[in-house]
């Protein structure tokens, strides 16, 4: 996930990796920490397998700084990792929306098949909320009336959410095909 991101990224233009810190940060929000020790080894693995080059640069404030750019390995790697299918585990809500971040540098049949798999991704997790509330409705857990009531209404805010991504996942993909219809 965050080597697809940092990819991207640099797809984009060469960055630094307090740079890549500071975008993938700004894309989490406060989900989730972005720690350097995530970053720099991530470009250690990159660059050791050819998909980046680093070289130093110096700063107008005279430090110098790494700066790592993408090869065209790197470059075939993302357009690989784009079409690798994700697989259903906590980082796959994120690795999606790395993915649909990127829409822009992949093809429109490419945008179509990520869509297509997400949209099953949140239908399974649809069908797996309507699963967990039917097992708590049916006291299988051995729940106090309170603790049920409560877990059922966290169960039905998940259900929302998913809900909500589903909605506009069938949106955007269809605004995807009609954009690929009309270039036909």
């Amino acid at each position: 996930m965050y080597e697809l991101f940092i990819l991207s990224e640099l797809i984009e233009k060469p960055l630094n990796g307090y740079n890549l810190k500071r975008i993938l940060q700004n894309i989490l929000g406060d989900e989730r920490n972005v720690s350097f020790g995530m970053i720099y080894p991530q470009l250690d693995r990159l660059e050791k397998n050819g998909y980046i080059t680093t070289s130093l640069d110096q700063t107008d404030s005279k430090k110098t700084s790494k700066i790592n750019k993408i090869t065209a390995a790197g470059k075939q790697h993302f357009q690989e990792l784009m079409v690798t299918p994700v697989t259903p585990n906590q980082n796959a809500q994120l690795t999606y929306e790395i993915k649909i971040g990127s829409f822009h540098m992949v093809s429109i049949q490419t945008q179509i098949t990520i869509m297509q798999s997400y949209i099953e991704y949140l239908s399974q997790k649809i069908a797996t909320n309507h699963a967990s509330k039917k097992v708590i409705k049916d006291d299988k857990p051995g729940m106090s009336h309170l603790d049920k009531e409560d877990t059922l209404e966290t169960l039905e805010l998940r259900l929302t959410q998913n809900q909500a991504a589903l909605n506009w996942a069938k949106n955007k993909l269809n605004k995807i095909e009609e954009s690929y219809n009309g270039t036909i």
